[in-house]
């Protein structure tokens, strides 16, 4: 593994990784599991465009909670389990994904009915 590390890093340089201390917190959902909503909680380091969408376990998206400009701070959103044309969605493991301008987080939900 070693080697092949060494080899990259003389073709194409080195690959340094940054890691933020910043993000402390990730995208918490309560209850968890749950029947029939769930509260979504979060909260954003910088004013900036966020997305918040539910998936199914294959990577669907099943329903879009939130998709624009969110202001610094904390910030709680409601997924009744619902898909995007308001039809009922299955039971079973989902997933949460907020996307902001410099993360990626992802929580897995399970509905149970």
């Amino acid at each position: 593994e070693n080697d092949a590390r060494l080899a990259i890093e003389q073709a194409y340089g080195t690959i340094e990784r940054q890691i933020s201390p910043r993000f402390i917190q990730d995208i918490s959902a309560t209850p968890n599991p749950f029947n029939p909503r769930t509260r979504l909680a979060f909260d954003l380091e910088a004013t900036g465009p966020v997305k918040v969408t539910i998936h199914d376990v294959r990577g669907r998206i099943l329903a879009v909670l939130a998709d624009g400009v969110m202001e610094k701070g904390r910030h709680e959103l409601l997924w009744d389990g619902q898909g995007v044309l308001g039809q009922d969605t299955a039971s079973g493991v989902h997933f949460v994904r907020l996307e902001t301008a410099n993360r990626v987080v992802k929580q897995k939900l399970i509905l149970l009915k």
